[in-house]
């Protein structure tokens, strides 16, 4: 069998091109590097170099027992050893005393480490150690192969990044590298061409020796310093290093991706301190983040702090106490002021309660209770009273007659316009009277009896009675950004559009009974009461085509086609397939779908995720998800919310988009075409990823119950009905505050 050993990929025995990376076959090597082709104990196949420093060499290579591509790095010291591939692949020391010791105490230095980095590799945002061994007379080291651009790479392509973005980023590395350092371990070598932005997340690359070489050595350490990045201790051969020095790059490399702008090396700064505060350079960041900012960048060690955690509590603003951070805030004052504005909350516990699109189950009789998409149930009360009826005398009259013990699922979201809950359990009927939850289920029950409900209200279904309730009117209950328009629902049922109408995808004036909708890129779609569903805009690939569609209890929109799941659990689809993305005809027992772009994902009765469709860049690759109650595509990722409140993301990560794996509290997720938005249980909302046009810029929003993540924007649904939008608008999408 013959590879490429460029990309490790097969290819044909008389290919002189890669059919695959399009790169010669035939090339030749540096004389002192492992020939490509070498085989080391019998499992490991060396491709070509993928770079060299002062103290090592990396080669891509093929695990050919796992087959798999993995990242070989091979001890060789610069100036201390020599090899000539022609004869031998063996390393020699240079004919010196000094040198020998030297390149001897430097190797074993490295497995050591190698041996403690591999204790991290299953944690973010370090790369993984699969193996480490000796041959050759060096040691080397076999690590997971990373895909993407570094982060100098991102900076210079795309431009600066905000505080709230590049910290989030940044987040999982350094809770990991904090962990790293109760090892005894620092970097020493951090800077944005050393992280990797990847699948999922950021990762640390070339963790390792340089620090104990040079530490057991007298030899200068101009070769491995990073002019911007590396403070003044690593300037001096004797200079006192720790996680402080590690810290000072990586605010350094905050402040390159904040500013666009490297800092002043630190040696000048010892003379006379020119850096300038971000804020001076235009950058939005609050007073207490920047003074954490440079604190972690000043010049002398002593003034710096001494651990990442300390770093962490002023950097995220926490005002935590504890040693450790349980968890990231959001990055402006406006969170740690007292909240305003508040979600329904049980006041027996004092948890937020946000109610949404969802499904919950009442256990008595089995029946479910669907919030349809359009579901804010706020001032029920006010409705109920209305009706002549408290409370009370509605909990008391569902409970005893009707049976119901409601049980409050855990979150779950609208297809495009994602909302959510929290989880609690009424184990009683005296709890269900007392609950907040519980009555404003009650009372949302009683509306639709009085008021007439939809038509399919207790309808039957193939496995369960479904219940459909309207929420207590509110100005918007749901709306849903596309890539250049913005479709809001309104508590009568009716649908506004704003944006781009080339298509007539905002002529929606004349639809009534609406109670959910989702935009693609040139088309709406509308799911009414009965079941039906109704469409209009760009229809050159079918997307449109949903007349005869029945039974339908949710829909999502792609770029090019539209995806609707039928109460039976099955799923229908119809619209471009080019990338098979309405391969839906085996789809069942679903109970979430969502589309975008080229491919659909669909959540499983069981809590796992199928996703279908392009997968250029593993957007799909959804297949070890599990209790995952909310799904979101994006133009190239595809984001999960699992019942933790916890969120997972796979797919394109180029502008950060996938970095959420250190939100916690999120009870509603929306992927954009290169952003993520989440919605907390406290009404405040998270983002991460591009912020060219400002579409993360939501940290200062409050109470809200309801976000959609757009193509380049984002519109969020106050608890008061109220429409809110941040982002691009040239086609007039973000002009929500009109309809």
């Amino acid at each position: 069998m013959k590879y490429c050993f460029h990309c490790m990929k097969e290819i044909g025995p008389d290919d002189s091109f890669c059919p695959h990376c399009r790169r010669e076959t035939a090339f030749p090597a540096p004389e002192h590097h492992l020939l490509p082709g070498t085989v080391l104990l019998g499992k490991i196949l060396i491709g070509t170099a993928l770079g060299e420093g002062g103290f090592g060499i990396t080669y891509i290579a093929l695990d050919l027992e796992n087959k798999r591509k993995i990242a070989l790095k091979e001890y060789y010291p610069s100036g201390y050893v020599n090899r000539l591939n022609t004869s031998s692949q063996t390393v020699t020391c240079n004919h010196s005393e000094d040198r020998a010791e030297f390149f001897a105490s430097g190797k074993k230095r490295f497995m050591s480490e190698a041996r403690i980095l591999s204790m991290f590799s299953r944690e973010a945002g370090i790369v993984s150690v699969y193996d480490f061994f000796e041959a050759n007379n060096t040691a080397y080291i076999a690590m997971e192969y990373l895909e993407g651009m570094d982060l100098k790479e991102y900076i210079k392509t795309h431009g600066t990044m905000s505080f709230e973005n590049a910290v989030n980023m940044l987040l999982p590395l350094m809770y990991t590298l904090s962990g790293v350092h109760e090892k005894g371990l620092i970097h020493r070598d951090i800077s944005p061409d050393n992280i990797r932005l990847v699948l999922g997340g950021v990762k640390l690359l070339d963790f390792g020796a340089a620090r104990d070489i040079s530490h057991e050595s007298n030899k200068s350490l101009s070769v491995m310093l990073k002019p911007g990045y590396a403070p003044e201790e690593q300037y001096r051969t004797h200079g006192i290093q720790g996680p402080w020095t590690d810290i000072y790059a990586l605010c350094a490399t905050i402040y390159k991706c904040i500013t666009g702008i490297t800092p002043i090396e630190c040696i000048e700064r010892m003379i006379e301190d020119d850096l300038k505060k971000p804020s001076e350079l235009g950058v939005v960041i609050s007073e207490r983040c920047e003074e954490a900012l440079m604190k972690g960048l000043s010049v002398r060690a002593k003034d710096r702090y001494r651990t990442i955690n300390d770093l962490l509590k002023d950097l995220l603003a926490s005002g935590e106490s504890d040693a450790s951070i349980a968890e990231p805030r959001v990055l402006s004052k406006a969170d740690t002021a007292p909240q305003s504005d508040k979600t329904t909350a049980n006041e027996d516990d004092n948890r937020t309660v946000t109610i949404s699109s969802a499904q919950n189950k009442a256990a008595d009789d089995n029946r479910t209770i669907t919030i349809s998409s359009a579901a804010q149930i706020i001032g029920a009360n006010d409705k109920a009273q209305s009706f002549g009826l408290s409370f009370t005398e509605g909990a008391e009259k569902i409970a005893g007659d009707e049976g119901l013990s409601p049980i409050i699922k855990e979150t779950e979201e609208h297809i495009h316009c994602p909302g959510g809950r929290t989880k609690g359990k009424l184990p009683s009927k005296s709890a269900v009277i007392v609950s907040v939850i519980s009555l404003i289920l009650v009372s949302a029950v009683i509306i639709v009896y009085l008021t007439g409900g939809f038509n399919a209200l207790f309808k039957k279904g193939p496995a369960e009675e479904t219940v459909q309730i309207i929420e207590d009117p509110v100005p918007a209950v749901s709306v849903s950004a596309g890539s250049y328009h913005t479709a809001i629902l309104l508590e009568n049922g009716t649908v506004s559009a704003v944006g781009r109408n080339d298509y007539g995808q905002c002529d929606t004036d004349d639809w009534e009974d609406i109670f959910a909708v989702s935009t693609g890129d040139f088309h709406t779609v509308g799911l009414k009461g009965d079941g039906t569903v109704v469409a209009i805009g760009d229809n050159e690939s079918g997307q449109c085509n949903t007349d005869d569609w029945k039974d339908i209890v949710a829909i999502s929109t792609g770029a090019f086609h539209t995806v609707g799941l039928k109460r039976d659990g099955t799923v229908v689809a119809v619209g471009s397939n080019n990338d098979g993305q309405c391969n839906t005809d085996d789809w069942e027992y679903f109970s979430k779908i969502s589309a975008n772009n080229f491919q659909t994902v669909g959540v499983t009765s069981d809590n796992t995720v199928v996703a279908i469709g392009n997968n250029l860049l593993e957007q799909c690759n959804t297949d070890d998800w599990k209790d995952i109650v909310a799904v979101s595509a994006g133009r190239y990722h595809t984001v999960g919310l699992k019942k933790d409140g916890t969120v997972v993301a796979i797919g394109d990560n180029t502008s950060g988009q996938c970095s959420t794996a250190h939100w916690k509290d999120i009870i509603a997720v929306s992927a954009g075409d290169f952003h993520t938005v989440g919605l907390k249980k406290n009404g405040t909302v998270v983002a991460v990823g591009s912020n060219n046009d400002k579409q993360c810029d939501v940290y200062d929003w409050k109470g809200i119950v309801a976000v959609s993540s757009g193509g380049y924007n984002t519109v969020g649904i106050k608890k008061d009905g109220t429409v809110i939008a941040v982002g691009r608008n040239e086609y007039g999408q973000c002009d929500v505050d009109e309809e």
